[in-house]
Order: C-alpha cells, then structure tokens, then sequence
C-alpha cells in the first residue's frame, strides 16, 4: 500500500497479515503496539497481583472442621508448586483470555462493517459472552451515531521527523487505525 503523506513523500508500506508485520522496502518496521510496550504501565503490577488473589481464592478452600480451633485452616488439591505456579501465572491466563476476546470482537466488527458497505456473507456472532457484550456496545454507539463507513481498517506509517523524540530508534512507525 503507498502511503502519500501531505507534503508529497510517499511510502510503499507492505503489511504481512499472517505475521502482523510491516516492512518499508527491506527494512522491518515496528508497530505502534511494539513501541508503546516499552512504556511503562504502572498498573499492570497491581492488576496482576488481583488477578493472582483470585485465582488463589478459587483454588482454595476454608476447612471449616479444621479451624474451629480458632486456627483458620485452608486446603486445596493442589500441590503447594502447583499453587505457586498459578498465582504467578494468573494474570497471562487473563491477559491471554482477554486479548483472544478482543480479537474476537475486532474481528466481527470488522467484518461487519465491510458488509455494511460491500455486502456478502452477515458475520456470524461469535458464542463468547464477553464478545458478545462489546459487539453489543457496538451495535449501540452506531445506532446513535451517523456513521458514514469508508472502511473498516487501514494501514498507515509516519516519518521520523513527525515525533523524532518517540523514534530515535526507528526510521518510521506503523500501525493500522481500526475505524
């Protein structure tokens, strides 16, 4: 796809979709994702730490028998490793979760708008509830809104000069803009 910016550069931006990658002539171009990874998200530490605590919470039980000593007395079927390992490891399972969700739904949107405006097949909905419930939120934003489609999702990149503090690394960044 070539890219013309306002003062006449020009940009042949190639996107491979299998791998989400860009490429600028020969050269490996990151995305906007990529970059903005490196910035640091100072929630993310206690959000894991939830997410650890309820796992744990799941897993575990109070034996009631047990504790009437006034000694509260929790079990589990699982091995202490085993314990450790899913409360260390709970926040990628939601994380994980939570991306496959958003791709889900990217997905149908996407395809719901390129039917809106091209036709072909209506896009099944997928049976996740969470999906479900932001293709509803969806469908309701649209429904209040006069959207005029031009298309579900573009390519784009910017030159260096364009924010030089962000891409002292780079050449260029690149991204799609869902719209």
């Amino acid at each position: 796809m070539v890219i013309t910016y306002p003062d006449g550069e020009e940009v042949d931006l190639l996107f491979d979709r299998r791998l989400h990658s860009y490429k600028v002539g020969e050269t490996m171009v990151p995305s906007a994702t990529k970059v903005l990874g490196v910035i640091a998200k100072p929630a993310l530490v206690p959000w894991a730490l939830k997410m650890g605590v309820e796992w744990l919470q799941e897993k575990m039980f109070k034996d009631e028998e047990s504790s009437a000593n006034g000694t509260h007395v929790y079990k589990s079927p699982l091995s202490f490793d085993s314990i450790i390992k899913g409360v260390k490891s709970a926040h990628r399972q939601t994380s994980t979760s939570a991306i496959n969700i958003g791709t889900i739904t990217h997905d149908w949107v996407e395809d719901a708008i390129n039917f809106h405006m091209k036709g072909g097949v209506i896009p099944k909905l997928p049976t996740q509830e969470e999906a479900l419930n932001s293709i509803d939120a969806f469908k309701s934003w649209v429904q209040e809104n006069d959207i005029e489609w031009i298309s579900a999702e573009e390519n784009c990149t910017t030159a260096s000069t364009s924010m030089p503090e962000l891409l002292t690394h780079w050449q260029t960044l690149t991204g799609s803009i869902a719209l």
